[in-house]
């Protein structure tokens, strides 16, 4: 007996936007935060991984059985000291740790803007919390915990000691102000109860984006030695994929045990002007592209649809990140929803758009133009919940290149101020490292 999948409708959009202009990336700015404020109510859940087949037998591929689940470590006031998203690797061992700032600016039910995603936690706690994490990254998350530093240290017993080497000494903050001295700079190996007091340390007055680097390489300590564990087994062998259901953050920790984990930071910038902080507080300004980004990567059967667009999947087999960045860019300001990332081995001379069905020809030819035209037909593996795979080509390259050196021919030099370095080694392995400072 063949399952029959029921394919979501859309209903069609007035005409989009065919042509990019130089604004582009500012209008997704602007954008993207509304929309994904919505996502909080129009979050669609993640597919089981079951067999899936269409009348008439048509095979279509599911996409991948990811999960996500939220961590929140609380600093000694009871307030959370980041937000970390843990994604299992499908069907086998490994994962990634995505870092997300607890003073990250995010829509909050009931708060006025600015908020942050902190500040939903002190008004509703976990679950409103876990709504607003949600939102910000328009996903559903499996589970969600709050631990503070005694919880944190059993959570992370299985996987200690840990090796780590600190850039500076770590001081935390006990009742009445006084500083409390955890750790000194060096390399060093701590206990589970020590990297959990680590984790949620803070100084007086100091602010979230200065403790990123920090908590970014306890992080990375925690990482591999979860790497370096054994796997994890159930009474049918190692845990897979097909395992019992992921509903609790023990389980995530354990299902990516034995195998690579990662850790990846959502790129931020401290917002210190009065327009967008009049009250002065500690706050940072995700760019949502990227955490967008993440989750195409990392969650890609976890994500929901925001934008009335069509869902999208992206083939890069250019590789070039900056490339990957812009296609993302303008497909988001065209209405599309970039729901899965992934790489080719063969570069097409002309990018190419496969829609699955009639219905999605007029806007798959719409977003032609975005690349610098396209062929764009009907056909390709279907895949369950995306609408249209773009298999990025040479000549969009080379419209890119032609563009820009337009661009930089035409507009005048603005000195700007770097606020994060970012290294980039392959869109899986981004990590930026903030500088330090009190923002």
């Amino acid at each position: 007996m063949s399952v029959v999948t029921v394919r979501r409708t859309r209903r069609q959009t007035g005409p989009v936007v065919t042509t990019v202009v130089a604004v582009a990336a500012l209008v997704v700015a602007v954008c993207l935060p509304l929309l994904v404020v919505k996502a909080a109510r129009t979050i669609a859940n993640s597919k089981e991984g079951r067999a899936v087949t269409v009348p008439g037998g048509d095979p279509v591929a599911l996409l991948p059985d990811s999960r996500g689940g939220l961590l929140l470590p609380l600093d000694r006031a009871g307030v959370p000291a980041g937000f970390v998203v843990m994604a299992v690797t499908p069907d086998k061992p490994g994962g990634t740790i995505i870092l997300i700032p607890a003073t990250t600016h995010a829509p909050v039910t009931g708060l006025a803007d600015p908020a942050r995603l902190r500040d939903a936690h002190e008004v509703g706690g976990l679950a409103a919390a876990t709504e607003a994490t949600s939102g910000y990254l328009a996903v559903t998350l499996s589970a969600s915990e709050e631990r503070a530093a005694d919880s944190l240290a059993q959570l992370l017993a299985p996987y200690g000691p840990f090796s780590v080497t600190l850039d500076e000494n770590v001081v935390d903050t006990a009742t009445g102000g006084t500083e409390l001295l955890l750790a000194q700079a060096g390399k060093t190996t701590v206990t589970a109860d020590q990297m959990a007091r680590l984790l949620v340390a803070r100084r007086a007055s100091e602010s979230e984006y200065a403790r990123l680097p920090r908590i970014a390489t306890l992080w990375h300590a925690i990482a591999n030695a979860v790497t370096s564990a054994p796997a994890a087994t159930t009474a049918s062998g190692p845990q897979t994929g097909s395992a019992p259901a992921l509903n609790d953050i023990p389980s995530f920790l354990a299902r990516m045990a034995g195998g690579p984990v990662n850790v990846q930071e959502l790129q931020v910038r401290p917002l210190l002007d009065q327009a967008s902080n009049p009250d002065g507080i500690d706050l940072v300004e995700g760019d949502v592209l990227h955490a967008r980004l993440l989750m195409a990567t990392y969650l890609p059967g976890a994500l929901a649809t925001v934008a009335p667009g069509l869902r999208v999947r992206i083939v890069d087999p250019i590789g070039d990140p900056h490339l990957l960045d812009l296609a993302v860019i303008r497909l988001t300001f065209a209405g599309a929803n970039v729901i899965l990332l992934g790489t080719g081995t063969s570069v097409p001379q002309t990018t190419t758009i496969a829609y699955d069905q009639d219905t999605n020809e007029q806007l798959a030819k719409a977003y032609g133009p975005l690349f610098g035209g396209a062929d764009v037909s009907k056909g390709g593996t279907r895949i369950d919940g995306i609408d249209a795979t773009v298999t990025l080509g040479r000549s969009y390259a080379e419209s890119v290149a032609a563009e820009e050196a337009a661009a930089a021919t035409s507009s005048t030099t603005i000195p700007s101020t770097t606020i994060a370095a970012t290294t980039t080694s392959g869109r899986g392995s981004t990590t930026t490292k903030p500088k330090k400072g009190n923002g």
